[in-house]
């Protein structure tokens, strides 16, 4: 409905993120986990969402933003953005590091990506930046392998992606829906 329930200011022990941010977000079980751009390296977060208190985890090691977490059943998946070539790495929930697995590539080059989800359907989404020629298309990508497929020219810019069971939507028509809903 877009009714704001509640409003926390992001903080670490009560002291307030100002001027940085958290790019990535993803639900694994009952932990909100974050990707922490502290202008210099990429940090895994837990965060509460009613409190804003983000728990530290630990360094990635990757000196860019990332632009997607994503989970796919089994590990987190973290893409790195920041307008340099997208990265897949997989991150440990344990001790925040990050181990590259694919560049991620459309006909062999490598591209920039902001926002990447598995769907639904199991398959890796993704999108290009706004500044990229083809900012509105929507990309399917092997995270085993990188290799990206362009689904084509969505109509919208999009920023962000995110994936929700159709039927988790009370008081939703499943046949209304789309799978993967665009965000803009």
């Amino acid at each position: 409905t877009g009714l704001v329930l509640n409003t926390a200011t992001l903080n670490i022990g009560g002291v307030p993120i100002n001027g940085n941010e958290i790019p990535a977000l993803e639900l694994v079980g009952s932990v909100l986990y974050g990707m922490y751009w502290n202008q210099t390296t990429s940090v895994l977060v837990a965060v509460n969402p009613l409190t804003g208190a983000l728990t530290l985890i630990g360094d990635s090691g990757v000196t860019r933003p990332f632009g997607g977490l994503m989970w796919d059943g089994t590990q987190l998946l973290g893409m790195s953005s920041g307008g340099s070539d997208a990265t897949i790495y997989t991150i440990d929930l344990f001790n925040g590091s990050a181990a590259p697995v694919a560049t991620v590539t459309l006909g062999g080059s490598p591209v920039r990506l902001t926002a990447a989800e598995f769907g639904t359907d199991g398959r890796l989404y993704g999108s290009p930046p706004r500044n990229a020629i083809d900012n509105e298309h929507l990309y399917i990508i092997n995270p085993a392998t990188g290799v990206a497929v362009d689904l084509g020219s969505t109509g919208i810019d999009l920023i962000g992606l995110t994936s929700t069971q159709v039927s988790s939507l009370p008081g939703c028509n499943p046949a209304d829906l789309a799978r993967l809903r665009l965000l803009r």
